[in-house]
């Protein structure tokens, strides 16, 4: 993972496929057993990023004192921004620019799009589909996991429906594509979640058999009886 290391005086471009320009290599060996190339200072010492440099996406950032982080702290920050160069190899760019949220050239409408977090309808929404999904992912039961996952995707879907109905023109469900444009699909406790980039249709969800119905239980342990053998029924069925 190439990452430009930026102290007080000196940029370090450690594992860069390729020589940049502007940029020297280091002769001798280091620890690393990494190419080192450097360079005197360009960025701020306290900037943690990832993007281009010299056409290599890359980890930009400073050292633990500079951004007043503990060594532990630095790690993650740097193992996110690791994340977005990742992103960036599989055409992130691309996909966010095909969103037309605002301009391809100011960065910084990713981070203030007046995207509608003070509406109290979508933060119930997001706690609504929250909360399933973390009994999907916890239980250890198949028939409470394909249940519980059942109602989140239903949760999943009533607040995309909402936000462009809010809108008008879509752009808050985009700008959700955007920030967490993976969906969750049904699978069994073995394999937990697979993420995708779709949320698939609620009618490809399979029945439950009448053994898991009768496993069903709530967030306290209680049996719940289902009337039908959906896992996403509650009441009575007549599908």
């Amino acid at each position: 993972m190439p990452i430009l290391f930026i102290t007080d005086e000196w940029e370090y471009a450690i594992a860069f496929p390729k020589k940049i320009q502007g940029i020297e290599p280091i002769a001798e060996k280091t620890q690393l057993e990494k190419k080192i190339q450097v360079r005197k200072r360009v960025f701020s010492p306290d900037l943690s990023a990832s993007f281009d440099i010299g056409g290599v996406d890359a980890v930009v950032i400073g050292t633990p004192f500079a951004l007043k982080k503990s060594p532990e702290s630095w790690v993650l920050t740097a193992i996110h921004e690791m994340f977005h160069v990742l992103q960036a190899s599989r055409g992130r760019m691309q996909k966010v620019r095909s969103l037309n949220l605002g301009s391809e050239t100011d960065a910084s409408r990713q981070l203030n799009f007046p995207f509608p977090y003070a509406d109290e309808d979508v933060l119930r929404l997001i706690h609504l589909q929250s909360y399933p999904i973390y009994l999907g992912i916890t239980d250890t039961l198949e028939a409470n996991a394909k249940y519980n996952s059942g109602v989140a995707l239903e949760a999943i879907k009533v607040y995309q429906n909402y936000l462009k109905k809010m809108s008008g023109n879509g752009k808050f469900y985009s700008y959700l594509s955007f920030r967490s444009g993976t969906k969750v699909e049904l699978v069994t406790p073995n394999t937990k979640w697979r993420r995708r980039r779709q949320l698939p249709a609620i009618s490809r969800l399979k029945p439950l058999s009448k053994q898991e119905t009768s496993k069903v239980t709530d967030s306290y342990g209680r049996a719940i009886k289902l009337n039908c053998s959906h896992q996403t029924c509650r009441k009575s069925c007549t599908k």
